[in-house]
């Protein structure tokens, strides 16, 4: 047997050390899965739908994407006692109202008490602004109980705010690509808040044509 230290573990717990100490905060607690209830998308899903990272919805309009969205929702509350759902609309622009949500929310049993709907008119950065805010009070009553709150948020539709330099652009030329690219800039931004703080967030993405892919 040879006497040599075992350079490997000793390594090991200097990157640890450095991990811990420096870059602690870096590192997000394990996620947790919530089931759709659907048996069969489950089995596919590997058990459910996993928190900590943003999750979209793609479809063509009129698909069902917000039922089966609401459908997750009505399941999340369920399985999750100490929960609560923030579902922005950002498409109907309709206020507080809109019957087609108010029947699916009865259809599906959905406690209202911890069903947050609201109709939204903002554009990307305004969006996530309020995600920020609603994770903010999460962190506050979580440290005044000392129990972890489960949060999901559902953003319906992601195609719908606009970039934030829209309002004030006299040239549309301007802001051709810009809403893209400010899109994926504050998805990264606040990805590692959401896996910080292990929330749970779904994205309705509005496909408007189908896509064909043409040979030559």
């Amino acid at each position: 047997m040879s006497d040599q230290p075992n350079f490997g573990a000793i390594l090991k717990k200097a990157f640890e050390h450095v991990l811990t100490e420096k870059f602690g905060s870096c590192v997000p607690p394990p996620s947790y899965c919530t089931p759709c209830g659907i048996r069969h998308l489950d089995t596919l899903l590997g058990g459910g739908l996993t928190s900590s990272a943003p999750v979209a919805f793609s479809s063509t309009p009129e698909s069902g994407k917000s039922t089966l969205a609401l459908q997750y929702c009505a399941n999340f509350l369920k399985t999750h006692p100490n929960s609560v759902v923030a579902y922005i609309d950002t498409e109907s622009g309709a206020g507080d109202e809109n019957s087609e949500i108010t029947d699916r929310i009865k259809v599906f049993g959905i406690d209202e008490s911890r069903f947050l709907y609201r109709s939204f008119v903002g554009d990307i950065a305004q969006v996530f602004e309020l995600f920020e805010a609603f994770i903010n009070f999460k962190i506050q009553l979580q440290d005044k109980v000392g129990q972890e709150v489960f949060v999901l948020f559902v953003l319906d539709s992601i195609a719908s705010p606009g970039s934030s330099r829209d309002a004030s652009a006299d040239d549309p030329n301007s802001v051709i690509g810009y809403k893209a690219r400010e899109l994926s800039f504050t998805l990264s931004k606040y990805r590692q808040h959401l896996s910080m703080q292990r929330c749970s967030f779904i994205a309705i993405d509005q496909v408007r044509a189908n896509m064909q892919i043409q040979s030559r």
